[in-house]
Formats: structure tokens, C-alpha cells, sequence
């Protein structure tokens, strides 16, 4: 299936804060709920708004303020991950799957299109996440 949404972190040299990019690579993408998970040793103290919409070429873009904790790191080490579970624009999911150029076998773009169908009638949500690993102090 193709993706629909593109996320970074990128984490500021010297400092507490990561900066988030939430962008969506096919069509509007709907009802984005963020979540922010970090390794012990530090925690995010931002409430995460939820976006109604992110279209393509205006992504989103967060401040993520972190602060250090009495814990120890993992075994991963210093981590931030940011989720986000969406709606799709189906139409969009549709369109690129149909293209030949693209899904050149024709029994693999008929399962896709199945399943962009399917997701469809059930309103499926999508899920993705992307991780960043700091330094340690």
C-alpha cells in the first residue's frame, strides 16, 4: 500500500526540544490524533492537539518540550517517538494504486484496490510512528 503520511523528528543540537513534522504524502488526510512516547529518562510535558486536516505540501509542525526525569535510559538508550492515527483519503489510496506505472501487476493492484475497499467500508484508521534518538547527557 502506498503512504499516505510522512513524519520526522529532527532533534536541536544542544537542547530539550524536538521538532515534529506531520505531512501527508497522498491527499487530505483527517482526524489526526498525535501521541508522544519517550525512554524513561525523559518526558514531554505538551499537550498534543488533535488536527482536523493535514493536505498535502502544508505539513504540520510541533515544538515537542522535553524535560529530563531521575530515570535511567532504556536499553535503546534516549528516545522520542511520535504516532499518529489518521483517516486516509481513500480516493487518493484509490487513484495511486490504480496506476498501472505504479502496481505494474495487474493481480497485485486489483488485491490493493480490494483493500483500500475494504478499508473503506470499515473506516480504518491508519497508524504510523517515527522515532529519534538524542544523545546521552
Amino acid at each position: 500500500m502506498p503512504r499516505s503520511l510522512d513524519l520526522a523528528l529532527t532533534h536541536a543540537s544542544g537542547s530539550l526540544q524536538v521538532e515534529a513534522r506531520v505531512e501527508s504524502r497522498r491527499g487530505t488526510l483527517t482526524d489526526l490524533e498525535l501521541f508522544v512516547d519517550t525512554s524513561p529518562d525523559l518526558r514531554c510535558d505538551l499537550t498534543l492537539p488533535r488536527l482536523a486536516e493535514v493536505r498535502p505540501g502544508h505539513p504540520a509542525r510541533l515544538t515537542l518540550p522535553l524535560a529530563r526525569t531521575a530515570s535511567a535510559a532504556d536499553e535503546l538508550g534516549t528516545w522520542v517517538r511520535l504516532g499518529v492515527r489518521y483517516s486516509p483519503d481513500y480516493e487518493a489510496l484509490r487513484t495511486a494504486v490504480a496506476n498501472p506505472a505504479s502496481f505494474p501487476i495487474d493481480s497485485e493492484r486489483r488485491r490493493l484496490l480490494d483493500i483500500v475497499t475494504r478499508n473503506q467500508k470499515s473506516r480504518a484508521r491508519f497508524t504510523d510512528a517515527t522515532r529519534v534518538f538524542l544523545p546521552r547527557p
